[in-house]
């Protein structure tokens, strides 16, 4: 066993679990993200992303304790308008 034993975690529902997925996901970046191990992470065709991959790629562009991550997504712009939920988070991160 690498960590050993682990105690029992509450199981989470809705809202608090995908809030444990993200904190998870943030920590495990931070762990392997090292200034002699950046990590390079590139999406393709993010206007088909559904919400929730996206949230999930918010958390961690918006983690200010994580520099050594780059983010390269790409999408086609002209199949997302304004109001699509990329171009929605996108100018969200922006500010």
């Amino acid at each position: 066993k690498v960590i050993g034993e682990q105690p029992k975690v509450a199981n989470a529902t809705g809202i608090e679990a995908q809030n444990r997925f993200r904190y998870i996901a943030q920590c495990f970046a931070r762990a392997i993200c090292t200034p002699r191990r950046p990590l390079i992470c590139v999406l393709d065709d993010l206007q088909w992303c559904d919400t929730a991959s996206i949230d999930l790629m918010k958390t961690f562009v918006t983690d200010e304790s994580n520099n050594h991550l780059l983010f390269i997504g790409c999408y086609r712009d002209d199949e997302m308008g304004a109001e699509h939920h990329v171009s929605v988070q996108f100018n969200q991160m922006k500010k």
